[in-house]
């Protein structure tokens, strides 16, 4: 039997990434995602798996983005009990992920519906990882072996290759932008039958990275002028630790603003201790840093805010002031606290660094939207927006184009995932190879070598 591969989730969108693998004697699943953004997110994600997901043998976990992970307890809920295989570094920061993501549906139920799972179903999840290293094949069940790459997406991040009975298929996962601070450039993994391939920049150019820095030094000097304050909604994993790194950085070298900076979100502190533990994960520049700085994501006038109270006292701290919060989509988190402060005000600034999702208040504000609503109230925009897309986590055109270069071997099929229908055809267009393309839909099958 070939090897069939179903897609139930960032299939013709972005969110949702869920993939079932069946080979002659095994069916095991490949992430397990939120559904985010859209305004069917929220009944996608309660509806019933399209299997019995008791039938599944394991599940592998690319890395511990929401989108990738955060339907897991559900799947555990509704029966699942086989081994979950996983980065060590992913296993860590899942496990923050999803304690954060049960405790804030149940903080945000408005109607008699129970959430989509409890803190239990998050501990049974925990209970289910198999740790597994990078460039280490692993037996996953009687017929199917893997293999883990660094993807340089976020800490832990991996592309998988997946081999049965002399079939092979590579899962990308969430490809990195190279080169950023901290990671390592992405590995592209050893040649595979059918490529699953993540699209989300597939049809953007991202700016230089190189130029960045520069970018946010320009940033500080309108806000030092204007007296304002400055929003980055910034992702809890990855993007906050990137900029507490630069911001050292800049601090080391004196080109940093003697301006408070506030990190208001609980979550990216407690994601910048793992990161923290795994400092062998980090590239070569980082690693040197960290030899001669213990504190890399630490500078002075950087206050942390754990609390409520001190989250809520940042209002009264005179301006011009720095606040990096999630979520980073601006979905929830306590960046709405501050839109909703801020936002109206022509001095302040909103400074974008990440994706914005269909649908979200992000996406919004980012498309020029000139008033939102925040909380039911509505909320007028005049402050002035900005985005640095070379901060992005996820490769642009280019860099996906290059990824796929790299295989020693081209692949025969390419399935284009984890991108909006624009973004997957501008990247099916740019590619030059003789493989046949499919931009798949939920509920769609693609068999191994039927081309």
């Amino acid at each position: 039997m070939s090897i069939k591969i179903t897609f139930y989730g960032a299939a013709g969108e972005v969110t949702g990434s869920h993939y079932v693998l069946e080979s002659a004697k095994s069916r095991i699943a490949i992430d397990c995602g939120l559904f985010q953004g859209t305004a069917s997110a929220h009944d996608d994600n309660y509806l019933p798996f399209p299997y019995d997901p008791s039938q599944l043998q394991a599940l592998i976990l690319t890395h511990a983005h929401l989108d990738h992970v955060g339907r897991l307890p559900k799947l555990v809920k509704d029966g699942f009990r086989g081994k979950i295989f996983t980065h060590p570094a992913t296993a860590d920061l899942a496990a923050l992920i999803l304690e954060d993501a049960a405790k804030v549906m149940i903080d945000h139920l408005e109607t008699e519906e129970e959430p989509l799972y409890h803190p239990s179903d998050v501990e049974a999840v925990l209970d289910l990882f198999e740790l597994v290293e990078y460039q280490t094949p692993v037996k996953i069940t009687a017929d199917i072996t893997a293999k883990f790459f660094d993807a340089g997406h976020i800490l832990g991040s991996a592309s998988v290759r997946v081999e049965s009975a002399g079939q092979s298929v590579v899962f990308s996962g969430d490809i990195g932008n190279h080169p950023v601070p901290l990671l390592n450039q992405p590995v592209t993994p050893e040649p595979a039958d059918l490529v699953i391939m993540e699209s989300t920049y597939g049809g953007r150019l991202h700016d230089d990275p190189q130029t960045r820095k520069q970018k946010l030094l320009e940033v500080f000097k309108r806000l030092v002028k204007a007296r304002g304050v400055l929003m980055i909604p910034a992702f809890a994993i990855e993007r906050t630790q990137e900029l507490l790194y630069e911001l050292n950085e800049m601090a080391n070298q004196g080109l940093l603003p003697t301006i408070p900076v506030y990190l208001d979100s609980p979550l990216a502190t407690a994601v910048t201790r793992v990161y923290q533990q795994y400092h062998t994960l980090f590239d070569a520049g980082a690693k040197l840093a960290y030899s001669h700085d213990r504190e890399i994501f630490s500078f002075p006038n950087l206050s942390i805010t754990e609390s409520s109270e001190q989250s809520k006292a940042i209002l009264a701290a005179s301006d011009p002031k720095i606040i990096i919060a999630g979520s980073g989509m601006m979905e929830g988190g306590r960046i709405i606290h501050h839109a909703a402060n801020y936002l109206a005000e022509p001095h302040n600034f909103l400074l974008f660094v990440g994706y914005q999702g269909q649908g979200t208040l992000g996406r919004m504000l980012f498309d020029g939207k000139k008033q939102v609503k925040i909380k039911g109230q509505t909320v007028k925009v005049r402050a002035k927006l900005m985005a640095i897309t070379a901060y992005s986590s996820h490769a642009d055109q280019p860099g996906l184009l290059a990824w796929l270069a790299d295989f020693r071997r081209p692949p025969q099929q390419i399935a284009l995932v984890h991108g909006e229908p624009e973004a997957a055809a501008a990247l099916a267009k740019s590619i030059k190879l003789s493989a046949k393309i499919y931009r798949p839909s939920r509920g769609q099958s693609i068999i191994v070598g039927q081309v």
